[in-house]
């Protein structure tokens, strides 16, 4: 079953226990980990009793935790080798934390940048990233936990640097090529659109590959991480959820929406119940036919 699910990180300013017990209080079903609450969690002083006992918050609040983030910053494909090995040993650390909680799922950018000294790095750089995410594919598998490979832009990457920016059909040859059953697609709608893409076809294009969510609008101009149907949506939400369920994906409707922050808690919590509304209609299928276009007075 789909279910309605918010990250973590809306509430980023408080711990990872607060943020769940506010969402939950909104009446989310689902959350996904988000990174800045998985690294608060990891890398505290006293990681192994907070980390069974968040688990424990989670549970006793109601909360579904199928799906987080691994940390956002790393750069597994880097071509500066300490760099890539530094950033490969975090997502070691992130999996199992993963595997402690009991999350199936962990969201992971393929790393990398198009931004090359030479033309003669481009094939280089891809092998890399082949290297890199088998290797992470294979602790993945001992740690019983997925890796689902987010499709990117050209806008984004860590430290702001170009990010490499695979299609779903990238992403899909990219994971047969390697072949490790601990590898899907997470298809991030908002990237998508900043990429020119049909939405609900990447998600097709993904299909038995599609393991994860982020479900986010903007208007074209940028990566502005907004609620569907926000102002200049140009996606087809109804079509988009349609696909989700041609595929026969069952796992959380996450919305990651950190263009809804920056304003008071209590108007957040106001806009989540919105969000929270919007995502029962769409999932339920209860849209009718659309008003005409207001012409003027």
């Amino acid at each position: 079953m789909i279910l309605p699910s918010m990250w973590t990180s809306i509430y980023v300013e408080v711990s990872p226990e607060d943020a769940v017990r506010r969402i939950a209080g909104i009446g989310f079903p689902a959350i996904e980990l988000g990174t800045e609450h998985l690294e608060m969690l990891r890398d505290d002083d006293n990681a192994s009793a907070r980390i069974p006992a968040f688990g424990q918050t989670v549970a006793d609040v109601g909360l579904k935790m199928d799906q987080a983030h691994i940390t956002i910053t790393v750069d597994i494909a880097s071509l500066d080798d300490e760099r890539r090995a530094t950033d490969q040993e975090t997502v070691l650390r992130d999996i199992d934390l993963l595997a402690t909680l009991g999350i199936s799922t962990g969201v992971l950018h393929p790393g990398g940048t198009t931004r090359y000294e030479t033309l003669d790095d481009a094939p280089r750089h891809n092998e890399i990233r082949r290297e890199a995410i088998t290797r992470l594919a294979r602790a993945a598998e001992d740690a019983g936990v997925r890796l689902a490979l987010e499709n990117g832009t050209r806008t984004f990457g860590p430290g702001g640097e170009i990010a490499w920016s695979g299609d779903a059909q990238g992403l899909r040859d990219l994971i047969t090529e390697i072949g490790s059953p601990a590898l899907g697609i997470t298809i991030d709608t908002g990237h998508a659109i900043l990429e020119g893409w049909d939405v609900a076809e990447a998600i097709r294009v993904a299909g038995d590959l599609l393991i994860a969510t982020h479900i986010a609008d903007n208007d074209g101009s940028g990566d502005q991480h907004r609620i569907p149907y926000s102002y200049g949506s140009k996606v087809d939400w109804v079509e988009v959820v349609r696909a989700i369920k041609e595929v026969n994906y069952d796992g959380p409707f996450n919305l990651e929406i950190p263009g809804e922050r920056q304003r008071p808690y209590e108007i957040i919590d106001a806009t989540l119940r919105k969000a929270l509304e919007i995502c029962d209609i769409l999932l339920g299928e209860k849209i009718g036919p659309q008003p005409e276009p207001w012409e003027g007075d």
